[in-house]
């Protein structure tokens, strides 16, 4: 009976799953900026540039079909799902949903125009975060806010800014509100294709808001869905010394155990 009991105790300890002690200390359940659990949407600007000062610098050599210039990438609706379905088919929003089995649902909406920036305008065509700031502020001088489907800035704000890495975030609107993530994906940029980068912070107010996390990738040669999982996840999982996904590493002989 003694064995049979502790058999049991130990059965149910392998079973547990680990908690959190304490909520002053750093848990990795509890994401790094953005909370790994429930629901949150992603605002997504495509976004293109007019080298109309030195059209040799413009990396785009040749049309793509798969984006037209001035217009809206063809794969614009595959990336996210805007409303969640039983059967996620965005490919995003589906990876996402295998990934944590059903417990984070990342959703998005883009606006309903692409956004062009023109290189006679900008002073730094070769930054990446400059290039995203002058995107926000392109947008802002486009009319009211518009989304490819209907969406309200409001439906982009489901957590309250300022929650810390490894802390528990708070779910809920901010006062006034502030979009959970605002991500730029680049026609033609210094990015190219398969780069980009994601931190804390707004690349600038919005239509009058500003963002608690940022994104900005290169989709010249389709969808970036590597480098976007990539660098998203550190929103979810930590910094630099955590890495997931693929889709940001050097090109070298590799192996992988087979499926």
């Amino acid at each position: 009976m003694r064995s049979l009991l502790l058999l049991l105790l130990l059965f149910a300890a392998v079973r547990l799953p680990a908690q959190c002690d304490t909520t002053s200390l750093p848990c990795s359940e509890h994401g790094w900026q953005l909370s790994p659990h429930g629901m949150l949407r992603v605002l997504v600007i495509f976004a293109e540039i007019e080298y109309d000062q030195d059209p040799s610098q413009d990396p785009v050599k040749q049309a793509e079909p798969h984006w037209p210039k001035g217009q809206l990438p063809q794969w614009a609706d595959e990336l996210f799902d805007h409303q969640p379905l039983d059967r996620p088919k965005g490919r995003v929003t589906r990876y996402y949903h295998d990934m944590s089995l059903g417990n984070f649902t990342l959703l998005g909406d883009h606006l309903d125009r692409v956004i062009t920036l023109r290189e006679s305008e900008e002073r730094n065509l070769r930054s990446a975060t400059q290039l995203s700031a002058a995107t926000v502020a392109k947008a802002n001088t486009m009319g009211d806010f518009r989304t490819a489907h209907g969406l309200a800035i409001a439906d982009f704000d489901h957590w309250k800014d300022g929650g810390k890495a490894g802390l528990p975030k708070e779910a809920g609107p901010d006062t006034p509100h502030s979009f959970d993530h605002v991500m730029v994906i680049f026609r033609n940029s210094v990015l190219g294709h398969g780069q980009g980068s994601t931190d804390a912070g707004s690349p600038g107010q919005l239509f009058g808001h500003p963002s608690d996390t940022q994104s900005r990738f290169g989709g010249m040669y389709g969808m970036p869905f590597e480098i976007l999982q990539h660098e998203f996840n550190h929103l979810l999982f930590g910094g630099n010394n955590f890495h997931s996904g693929g889709g940001n590493a050097p090109q070298f002989t590799r192996y992988f155990i087979a499926q």
